[in-house]
């Protein structure tokens, strides 16, 4: 992973925005936002390296990512899971 980058908002504006949009287009199933909502944590993770200021909780809300969610992202984990 490339850490000499320097991003700055602009830069996580349009992710955000872009996995927003993602997330906001259909078809809408359990599993397709527990994938986005993976996709967004990956993001948050490595785009933290790339800028001491970076804010990991806004850049998830503003991805879309709430706690609603992530709620049912567990739910349909512990059902698989049941199974």
């Amino acid at each position: 992973m490339a850490r000499n980058v320097n991003m700055q908002r602009q830069h996580f504006e349009f992710i955000a925005a872009t996995l927003r949009d993602l997330r906001n287009d259909p078809p809408f199933s359990t599993d397709r936002i527990a994938v986005l909502n993976e996709v967004t944590r990956e993001f948050a993770n490595r785009l933290r390296a790339t800028n001491a200021n970076f804010d990991t909780n806004r850049f998830e809300r503003a991805c879309g990512l709430i706690f609603s969610e992530l709620t049912l992202t567990c739910e349909a984990v512990e059902t698989r899971n049941d199974d």
